[in-house]
C-alpha cells in the first residue's frame, strides 16, 4: 500500500503555561474548535524532550537531566583551557544571558557539547558531561521516520527576533520535509526574568498568538493533508523564596566542594555526589530545610528513573515557588520565574490538535506525542518498534 503525502506540523511554545491561555485569543479559538487538553506534568528535565523523541519515560530512556557526573574529572588539554577561558568569561559578563551566550560560542569552538544553556562554575566543569538518548544509541522520531521514508526536521531558533521569520518559512520548508517540529524559546527567558505575571510575557504571548494564527492559517489553505499539534513542555511558577544551599552547607555543616562532595545545583533541586563526608551528615542537614521540600528516597528514585551514580547520590527537591540561588543556571539576577518541580499544582503545559487521531480521554503524556506521530505517519506500515 503506498503511503500517503501527509504533513504534520509540531509547535512547541517552551514555557507556554495553560493560565496563559486568557490573553491568548486565536490559542484560545483553537481550543474551541479542535481537540484541547493539558499536558501531565514530569519531574525531568531532558527527559521531556527524551520522551517526544523517543516515547519513553525516564525509566525507560535512564534520560533525567543533561548533565551527568564525572566525579574522577576531565584532565584533558582541552577542559583545562576551556575552565580557564570560561573563568574569564564568567568574570566579565554582565548579566547572565551574555555569559551563557559567550559560553556558548566558546564551547562551539572546543567542540564541547553545550547542552542546557548553564552557568556551571568553571571549578566544577570537568566534572560533568552533557548526556542525552543520543549518547546512549536509543533510536529517535527523526530515525525511526527515515526509515520509513519520511523527511523531518528540528529547528529552535536562537534569538526572539528569529521566530517570527522561522515560523514564515515554514509554508516553504514544507515542499522538502513532511515532518516539521519548530520550538519558541523566548516566553521560557522572559518568564524567568519577569515572572508569569508580567506585563511582558503578557505581551509576548499576545505576540506569539498572532504569529501562530497567521502561520496556521496559510499553512490550512496552502498545505494539502495538513495537521497541526501545538503543545507547550511545562509552564512557568511565580517564584517567592531563595536559598543558598552551598553556603548553608558550609556554615552549618563544614562541608566542601570537591573535598566532601560535587554539587550539581539546580533551581529547583540539588543533587550530591558524595566523595569523602557520610551521606548521613547531609540528610542530616538537608531535614532541616524539609519544610521547603524534601530528600528522594530510593523508592522514589527508582520510579523516576533517576541513576544514582550519573545523577546523584542525594537528591534533594524543593516545593513550588521556591529555588535554590544562586545556582547552575543563574547568579547575578534571582529568577522571578521557575518550572521543573517535582509535584506541580500551579499550571500545565497545553495541547492542542486539529487532528481527532491525537485524541486522548485520559491524561496526555508527552510519550504519547511520539505515539501520534508516529501513528500519522506509519499506520500503514504496521506497530510501532519496540
Amino acid at each position: 500500500m503506498q503511503h500517503k503525502k501527509r504533513k504534520l506540523l509540531l509547535l512547541i511554545l517552551d514555557a507556554f503555561s495553560d493560565r496563559y491561555l486568557n490573553y491568548a485569543h486565536y490559542l484560545s479559538k483553537l481550543c474551541k474548535e479542535y481537540y484541547c487538553s493539558t499536558i501531565k506534568p514530569i519531574f525531568a528535565y531532558e527527559g521531556i524532550r527524551a520522551a517526544i523523541l523517543t516515547g519513553l519515560d525516564t525509566r525507560g530512556s535512564g534520560i533525567w537531566h543533561d548533565k551527568i557526573f564525572v566525579p574522577t574529572g576531565r584532565r584533558d588539554l582541552k577542559i583545562r583551557l576551556l575552565k580557564h577561558i570560561t573563568r574569564i568569561i564568567d568574570t566579565m559578563s554582565p548579566t547572565d544571558y551574555i555569559n551563557k551566550t559567550l559560553r556558548f560560542i566558546i564551547f562551539k569552538v572546543f567542540r564541547e557539547e553545550y547542552g542546557t544553556p548553564h552557568l556551571i562554575p568553571s571549578r566544577y566543569l570537568e566534572y560533568f558531561v552533557t548526556y542525552r538518548h543520543e549518547n546512549k544509541g536509543i533510536l529517535d522520531l527523526f530515525q525511526i521516520l527515515g526509515m520509513h521514508g519520511i523527511r523531518s526536521t528540528w529547528i529552535e531558533p536562537k534569538l526572539s527576533f528569529m521566530e517570527k521569520l522561522v515560523l514564515k518559512n515554514v509554508v516553504d520548508l514544507f515542499r522538502k520535509y513532511d515532518f516539521i517540529v519548530v520550538k519558541l524559546n523566548s516566553l521560557d527567558r522572559l518568564g524567568h526574568k519577569y515572572g508569569p505575571f508580567s506585563s511582558k510575557v503578557r505581551e509576548r504571548v499576545k505576540y506569539l498568538d498572532s504569529v501562530v494564527a497567521e502561520t496556521i492559517n496559510s499553512l490550512q489553505n496552502r498545505i494539502d493533508n495538513f495537521s497541526f499539534i501545538i503543545m507547550s513542555d511545562h509552564g512557568m511558577v511565580p517564584v517567592e523564596k531563595t536559598i543558598n544551599i552551598e553556603e548553608m552547607l558550609e556554615k552549618e555543616a563544614q562541608a566542601k566542594p570537591l573535598r566532601d562532595y560535587i554539587p550539581y545545583i539546580g533551581s529547583t533541586f540539588t543533587s550530591f555526589y558524595i566523595l569523602n563526608k557520610k551521606p548521613r551528615a547531609f540528610n542530616e542537614l538537608l531535614q532541616s530545610i524539609e519544610k521547603y521540600g524534601k530528600i528522594l528516597d530510593e523508592t522514589e528514585m527508582e520510579l523516576l528513573g533517576i541513576n544514582k551514580e550519573l545523577y546523584g547520590h542525594i537528591i534533594f527537591t524543593l516545593d513550588e515557588k521556591i529555588i535554590f540561588y544562586p545556582n547552575f543556571f543563574q547568579k547575578r539576577e534571582i529568577p522571578k520565574g521557575m518550572h521543573g518541580y517535582m509535584h506541580t499544582t500551579f499550571d500545565s503545559a497545553i495541547f492542542i490538535s486539529n487532528n481527532s487521531a491525537f485524541r486522548l480521554d485520559h491524561n496526555l503524556k508527552y510519550m504519547d506525542v511520539f505515539r501520534f506521530v508516529f501513528n500519522y505517519f506509519t499506520e500503514s506500515y504496521g506497530k510501532i518498534p519496540n
